[in-house]
């Protein structure tokens, strides 16, 4: 039997106002969709081991990147990494879905499980090239603000990576106005792990 619904329903359901969740998961996507990204893969991650939750998915990804753009001997080889988390179906387990911007726009995926200590087909289960940005970002961020999403989202960039780790190991850069000490830090860095010099923003 089919459903009808009166003419003033269905207007009111047009024109009803948007959630707080549908308004913060739609802010959530045009952020991702603007200019400043170039998004360029789309990636699916299930661990065979263990349960993927906020905490060690936020470790997981940063050491991804890090790993990744040491191996290439530069910070733009993944500029950025957006995922969430989300449960499975069964409830028991939950995957990552994910999205890269690269500067070189060329993401190897044996190269990148590597970088995960990861497996390239049984637990990246699914890297591919992005067709559309709009497409990709939406279905990464579809149960943003729903019971199927774990808490867990985040941004995950080289640069910031870059600064943590040159906070880390080279307080003293940062304790000086001199910006040869900076300077000397960061060179030290580089030559040391393979962080290349950022001409992002130049």
């Amino acid at each position: 039997m089919k459903r009808v619904i009166t003419e003033q329903a269905y207007n009111n359901r047009i024109n009803r106002k948007k959630t707080f969740t549908e308004r913060y998961r739609e802010g959530y996507a045009k952020w991702l969709s603007n200019e400043a990204f170039n998004w360029s893969y789309v990636g699916t991650y299930r661990p065979l081991k263990t349960k993927v939750n906020n905490v060690n998915a936020l470790k997981l990804f940063k050491q991804t990147v890090a790993n990744y753009c040491i191996s290439k001997a530069s910070n733009e080889a993944i500029k950025y990494i957006y995922y969430t988390i989300e449960q499975d179906r069964s409830l028991k387990c939950n995957h990552v879905h994910f999205v890269i911007d690269s500067g070189s726009n060329k993401v190897d995926r044996v190269e990148l499980a590597t970088a995960m200590k990861r497996h390239a087909t049984k637990e990246v289960k699914y890297f591919e090239p992005i067709a559309t940005v709009e497409g990709a970002i939406s279905y990464i961020t579809k149960k943003i603000g729903t019971n199927n999403l774990v808490t867990g989202h985040a941004l995950v960039d080289s640069i910031t990576l870059e600064t943590e780790h040159l906070k880390k190991h080279y307080p003293f850069a940062f304790d000086h106005e001199n910006k040869e000490y900076h300077e000397q830090a960061q060179l030290i860095s580089r030559l040391a792990y393979g962080w290349l010099p950022n001409t992002r923003y130049q």
